[in-house]
């Protein structure tokens, strides 16, 4: 959305006028959108292979480009045209995606000519004063890590090669800045985060019709309270957080269990937060 903003796309371009490999769903003509990875509706699915690219203890060694090139493209050698897609239209279904989350950042990577890495310390991380907020297991101190559990099962630190889709290590007060900054209208300080027109998009329903609660990868996660924000889970963590534009109230919970349950835990959390 940045950039957006710097006018270098439009969210209805068709993704592939910037990739550097094609992507198709099988059986369409339809073309895939920037709207529609921001949105769910591409059509990409999360197939088997996904399985495959965890690695503990360490980062994975393959490039996010040359992993997606392999998982989207015919010819690669994680390609599976049954698995890695719907049998849908892209524009038709809200279907979330993991890994068109991670397309996401292979574009940011095309149209800045920065590593996704290395965009998000210079434009993101630095200027909101993120400091404890990183996308690599080797550029976090090992003091700064958290145990994951599932359950009481003890499991070791991982990464995953598709990570902009949730492998971000952070602490509660690095995403409140981050989260701050939209109820700011898209300012920190001085520091212009995005437009405030463009935050206001994002907290749209872009097509009521396909998906009554979603924006721009930002969802409604509790309507009576009008609640906008994200949840994730991956092996050992579950996060949400939220904020009502309105009153710019909102809360934010991690957690080091991958099955813990936080829906009612966030309305609970912001009830107290309206209350103070």
């Amino acid at each position: 959305m940045q950039l957006y903003d710097q006018g270098k796309c439009k969210l209805d371009d068709k993704i592939n006028d910037y990739l550097p490999f094609t992507v198709k769903v099988p059986n369409s003509n339809t073309d895939i959108t920037i709207r529609m990875l921001l949105t769910h509706t591409s059509a990409i699915a999360d197939g088997d292979a996904l399985d495959g690219q965890y690695f503990d203890n360490q980062d994975s060694p393959t490039p996010l480009v040359d992993f997606m090139k392999d998982y989207l493209t015919p010819t690669g050698k994680y390609y599976n045209a049954s698995q890695n897609f719907y049998d849908h239209e892209p524009g038709t279904r809200h279907e979330y995606s993991n890994t068109g989350s991670a397309l996401i950042a292979v574009l940011v990577e095309q149209l800045s000519g920065m590593s996704f890495n290395e965009y998000c310390k210079q434009n993101i991380f630095k200027p909101l004063e993120m400091n404890n907020t990183y996308w690599r297991l080797d550029e976090t101190l090992a003091s700064q890590r958290v145990r994951p559990y599932d359950d009481d099962k003890r499991l070791e630190h991982y990464t995953f090669t598709d990570y902009p889709n949730g492998g971000l290590r952070s602490t509660v007060k690095d995403m409140f800045k981050f989260l701050s900054t939209y109820a700011n209208d898209g300012m920190y300080g001085s520091y212009q985060l995005l437009k405030a027109s463009t935050v206001k998009e994002m907290l749209r329903v872009q097509n009521a019709g396909i998906d009554a609660e979603a924006g721009l990868h930002w969802f409604i996660m509790n309507g009576n309270n009008n609640i906008w924000g994200h949840d994730g889970g991956e092996k050992g963590v579950a996060t949400i957080m939220g904020y009502n534009p309105d009153n710019k109230t909102g809360a934010l919970i991690f957690t080091n269990q991958g099955n813990a349950e936080l829906d009612n835990m966030l309305l609970y959390a912001y009830n107290y937060a309206v209350k103070l």
